[in-house]
This record gives C-alpha cells, sequence and structure tokens, in this order.
C-alpha cells in the first residue's frame, strides 16, 4: 500500500511524504520544494504594471506583489483572473516563462513524418467536437 500526503508551509513551498510499507520495512521520502510562478515575468511580458494588473483582476498591488515573490498562496480564481488578464492559461503561470514553447509545440516537433497526418486528423476532431 502507497501512502501520498503534502502540506502546505507557506510561500509556495510544500512537503510531501511517500509511506512505502515493504514487509516490516518503512521508506520515508520528505521533500520541500518551492514551487516557482511566474507572474511577474508574464506582466513584464504583457507590458503591464503590477498597478494595473491588480486593478484588472479586482485585487490590491500589494497582495499582487506578495503572490509574484511567493509570500502569499493563490488560489485557483486568482490563478484564473490573472491568466485571463494576461491572455494566457493559468497552467502557464506556474508552469513556463511567457515565451517559451508549451508543451504541444515540443510534442508537434517530436511528431515524425509518419506520424503527422494521424496526429492532424486526431487535432481535427478534437477541435471539431469541441466546438
Amino acid at each position: 500500500m502507497l501512502d501520498v500526503s503534502f502540506q502546505f508551509h507557506g510561500a509556495n513551498k510544500y512537503t510531501g511524504r511517500i509511506l512505502d510499507a515493504r514487509g516490516d520495512g518503512v521508506n520515508f521520502w520528505d521533500m520541500a520544494q518551492p514551487r516557482k510562478i511566474y507572474i511577474r515575468e508574464w506582466r513584464k511580458y504583457r507590458g503591464l504594471t503590477l498597478v494595473r494588473l491588480a486593478e484588472r483582476v479586482g485585487m490590491s498591488q500589494p497582495s499582487l506583489s506578495r503572490i509574484e515573490r511567493g509570500d502569499q498562496p493563490y488560489s485557483q480564481p486568482v490563478l484564473e483572473a490573472l491568466a485571463d488578464a494576461l491572455s494566457c492559461e493559468p497552467a502557464d503561470l506556474i508552469g513556463r516563462l511567457p515565451g517559451a514553447p508549451s508543451e504541444l509545440t515540443l510534442l508537434i516537433n517530436r511528431v515524425t513524418p509518419e506520424q503527422l497526418e494521424t496526429v492532424t486528423t486526431v487535432l481535427r476532431a478534437l477541435i471539431t467536437k469541441a466546438a
């Protein structure tokens, strides 16, 4: 049996604990990793000041500044509002620098010429189905 738990410690730092029971022995792994967020980079990429972005999302400039620095946690609604104001996806704000290729771009660049027709057909079908 595997037991996994995570705990928030503030400033976008989490501790995860994995208990892997094997026979009589139990192995523990603890990890505390600050999670990099890219809100400041996206804001500057879009040419917005801290004050202007805070106004767009309806929050105070000090709160937004603390979120950018990682001193204050963000919620999913805040992340979605920021992404909307910055014309990107919420995952972009916590996953990549502006201008960096998306995961989809990286995957498509690995497609062989033989796979290209299949990938194109699947993507067209997904887009048509979503519309």
